[in-house]
């Protein structure tokens, strides 16, 4: 019988159980991925904001909480505050003056590029006891369990 000296062992019931392993591992990549982007005062939730425009190009608010799957109000207010620290600026839709597109300023695309590039080195750390194919074949069986969809072609945001 184990004493309070000896740890225990995390039983089977847990090692083996797919969502526990999930949960472990999405913990860890959170807490790192939000120690990565916190000196460049970002938010996992920003970052998702700035990564869809640096992909999509300028959006409609609408267009931006559909993607995120937010509440449009909680885009306008995140709208507000990128716009404030001049990320993001607002321009009329060409093709419906009723409404606004949102789009990356330099700044915002460097700051994008730039916490994309630190989500990178948290994954890359992540990884790092696997084979660069094993990186692969995860990335693409999370993706459909996750999303239940094909493999992007895009190498990876987060």
């Amino acid at each position: 019988m184990p004493t309070d000296r000896e740890p225990l062992a995390l039983p089977a019931a847990l090692t083996e159980h797919i969502g526990y392993l999930g949960v472990l591992v999405g913990q860890r990549a959170q807490r790192e991925f939000e120690e990565a982007i916190d000196p460049l005062e970002l938010t996992p939730a920003l970052y998702d904001y700035l990564a869809t425009l640096a992909e999509h190009g300028p959006q409609s608010q609408r267009a931006l909480a559909a993607v995120l799957g937010v509440d449009p109000a909680r885009i306008v207010a995140v709208t507000d505050q990128m716009e404030a620290r001049e990320l993001v600026v607002r321009e009329t839709d060409p093709d419906d003056r009723r409404r606004n597109l949102v789009g990356l300023t330099r700044r915002g695309t460097t700051l994008a590029a730039k916490a994309a590039r630190r989500a990178a080195r948290v994954e890359d750390s992540l990884v790092s006891g696997l084979s660069s194919r094993e990186a692969r074949e995860l990335r693409r069986l999370l993706r459909t369990v996750a999303l239940g969809d094909a493999p992007s072609p895009r190498r990876r945001t987060r």
